[in-house]
């Protein structure tokens, strides 16, 4: 393998990205703060198959708390994950 993705949750405050490690706790994971004192979650990807887990984890755990949207970001690329529509 040796190919790892880097799959960076955030920005939030540190509360929200520890709630976030703590749903994605069968993963590579860890809290990162940034410069502007805001913090990310960072997941490393081996394989296509960690990263359709990772996101059914952030799928649920953003429906569960409705607390807003996770901000993904994935070689480059931005995506914004919603809660399911009750």
């Amino acid at each position: 393998m040796g190919n790892f993705q880097t799959l960076t949750i955030g920005p939030g405050s540190v509360e929200r990205a520890r709630a976030m490690l703590e749903c994605l706790d069968d993963f590579e994971a860890e809290i990162v703060e940034r410069e502007d004192g805001l913090y990310d979650v960072q997941v490393s990807l081996a394989s296509d198959r960690d990263i359709n887990r990772v996101l059914g984890a952030i799928d649920t755990h953003v429906s569960e708390r409705a607390d807003g949207p996770a901000r993904l970001d994935l070689d480059g690329r931005r995506y914004l994950m919603e809660p399911a529509a009750t």
